[in-house]
Order: structure tokens, then sequence, then C-alpha cells
């Protein structure tokens, strides 16, 4: 009786929440130049640079997701009156020189914008992250987990947070051959050694925040923390995967806000999660304390670490050829008017496939679209990695 009355009451609140929707315009006061977002940290990794990104945020009916901050000026101080300048690699992107900076001394970051509004961050203590033990995989039914592994064996860092770089290997489902060169309307056998487009390699950077704390712990270890997931749905697993694991050291100031945001940009979207939470970094207009300036700006080292999965080292698995299922091979004579007709421009340009024999000679060539037959079509390029094995 108690179950049928908790399902009734479920049932009810669904269906109120269900039928009260209507449009909702946030009322959330903003500057028009957007708040400043600040992102970065000082790394003290032996000789290595500093990079702190700018940008502002943009309204939710700006058809920006986000506008950089360029012409700033960018120093890092630290605590006896050193000094290092930033520059401006890129738009909104600004990076030192290659440094030492000491572990034992605290760093503040000052940023003077265009408008000559200067923002400080708070003094922050410098933390050397711990090297990684591993970066380790398990195969699941649906796909393959990525984990991290490491531990202070002096129980001092506590809080971590990793990001990563990933590249995979792919191929196209169908093979060209052939070029089709328009000066001449013919159709070429294609350079295999310069310009094979059946495989290529694509690259992303991780896009969710993963910190974790063993301060509840009675060591300083962290095991099989998970960094991605690779489902089998997706070409990552196809030929090979590569992915590349930096873990930082936090404070606990820095691991409380980076957790926080966590939290309200990953477990929301329903009536039963955690409502949104004020994000109060440490980063301060000097004329105006209570504007809203988003970011927390920390000090730590980076340790890395690379790995490899490539498809035989799965047990059965198959890759699916997701997103190909549209993919055929069409036929034409090998006619010149017949071949000008189906390589002409037009919105999908068409790819030699193959040559039709018929004893010595060649009576036709199969051909298909881009998406098909040329990688780059899905994003990725021709030219192999540097640090591919």
């Amino acid at each position: 009786m108690k179950m049928t009355i908790r399902i009734s009451f479920f049932c009810a609140i669904v269906m109120l929440f269900a039928a009260c929707k209507e449009e909702y315009n946030v009322k959330i006061p903003s500057p028009g130049t957007g708040y400043l977002v600040v992102e970065g940290f000082a790394n003290l990794t032996p000789n290595s640079k500093s990079t702190i990104k700018l940008s502002r945020t943009t309204s939710l009916d700006s058809s920006f997701f986000y506008k950089t901050e360029s012409g700033a000026i960018v120093l890092l101080f630290d605590d006896v009156n050193g000094a290092y300048n930033l520059f401006e690699t890129s738009p909104g992107v600004y990076t030192s020189n290659a440094a030492t900076l000491d572990p034992a001394r605290k760093y503040r970051l000052r940023i003077v914008t265009r408008d000559q509004k200067e923002y400080n961050s708070a003094w922050v203590e410098g933390k050397m992250s711990p090297a990684i033990d591993s970066i380790s995989w398990k195969q699941k039914s649906d796909g393959v987990q990525i984990y991290a592994n490491t531990h202070d064996s002096q129980n001092k860092t506590i809080y971590y947070m990793w990001d990563y770089r990933e590249t995979w290997q792919y191929n196209t489902i169908l093979f060209s051959s052939i070029v089709y060169n328009p000066a001449t309307n013919a159709l070429d056998p294609r350079d295999l050694v310069n310009n094979d487009i059946h495989t290529c390699w694509i690259s992303g950077n991780s896009t969710n925040i993963i910190v974790t704390s063993t301060e509840r712990l009675a060591t300083d270890v962290v095991f099989e923390k998970p960094l991605t997931f690779l489902s089998y749905s997706t070409n990552k697993l196809q030929n090979k995967y590569s992915i590349l694991v930096n873990q930082y050291a936090l404070t606990k100031d820095a691991y409380t806000y980076l957790d926080l945001m966590r939290k309200n940009t990953e477990q929301l979207g329903s009536i039963f999660d955690a409502q949104p939470s004020e994000l109060n970094g440490n980063i301060r207009q000097s004329n105006d304390s209570t504007e809203i300036v988003v970011g927390f700006f920390y000090a730590t080292s980076v340790q890395q670490q690379r790995i490899f999965i490539s498809h035989n080292q799965l047990n059965g698995y198959v890759y699916i050829t997701t997103g190909y299922e549209s993919c055929r091979e069409d036929t034409v004579d090998n006619v010149p008017d017949k071949i000008r007709e189906a390589f002409r421009p037009g919105p999908e340009v068409v790819l030699g496939v193959s040559p039709v024999y018929f004893g010595p000679a060649i009576i036709a060539y199969t051909y298909t679209s881009n998406y098909c037959a040329d990688c780059r079509a899905r994003g990725g390029s021709t030219t192999k990695p540097d640090f591919w094995q």
C-alpha cells in the first residue's frame, strides 16, 4: 500500500511539472561586455610555460559560445617581487616564456583589460603533483573505460585534477585508388604515398572537469579514477587510440571551486538534481570587488603519461561502421561525357574508387561520395602525429 502511494505521488509530481511547461526568460544582470572568464594556472613544472586564457561570457540568446578577450596585459608575480610577462600568442590566449618557478613561493595573477580595468587573484601557494603511477583501462560490454592511478607517499597532495588530449586513427569504409583530374577529364591512379585519403588521425581535448580528493582516506592513494569512456559506437577504437593524460595537484580552495563547478555543469537537469550553487573564485576587480569574475587561479606542476590501445588488444571487438550506412558505390562507364557528368562539381564532390576491367580494358569506374572515401570529410588529417607508434 505504501509503495502504491509513493508511486502515485511521484506520477502526480511528474504530471504537474509536465503540465506547467512555459517559456521562461532568465533575467540575470550582466554587463554589456559580459563577465570576465579566466582559465589557467602558474606552471611549476621546470622550464615550462604558463598559459592563461581570457574570454567573456555571452547572453543565452547569443550565437557565440564565448568571446575572446584580446589586448590585455597579463602578469604573473611571486611573493619575492619576481614578475613574469605573458604574451598574447593567439586571440585571448596569453603565454609566458619558459621558466622554472620556485614551488616554495606564492603566486598572484594580474590582468589589465583593454578598458583599463585591473583584476588580481589572491596569493596562492604552489603544489607539486606526484608522478602518475599508471593510466589503465578495462574492456566493458559496450566500450572501454580509462582510469588514472596515482599516490603521494608523503600524504600531502590530497586534491587532484586531470585533463587529457586523445588522438585516434580511423579508416574510411571505402578505399579510393583513383582520382579525378578535371583538367583532362580523366581518372588517374592515386598517389597512395602522398595522397592517401583512406587513413586519418583526429585529436580532441577533454571538456569535463575531473577532480578527486583523498581527504577521507587513510592514505593518499587514487585507484582507478575514471577519466573517459570509449564507446564502441564511435570510431575511436577502430584502429588505434592514444590518450595523453595531465595530472595536477590542487589546494583545497581550488579543489572546492572546481568540484562545485563540476557539480553545477554535470549534475543538473532534473527536479531531483542538486540546485546550482554560486561560484566564488579568487579573482577580483580592483575597484569593484562585487563584480563577478569566473575562474580560479592556482599554481601547480604537471605530470603526464601517454598510453595506446589497439583494436587487436580487445577481445571480441568488431568495429561497427556507424554513420556509413548510406555509403554505396555507383558505376560510370569509361566514356568522357559520362565521366564529366558523374564528377562535375556539386554540393558533394564524388571520388573515384576503383576501375572495372573487362580483360585488359577499363570499361567503367566505381565512385562514391567524399564522406565514404575521404577520411578528411570526418574531420581528421592524413598527417601522422609525430608521437604515433
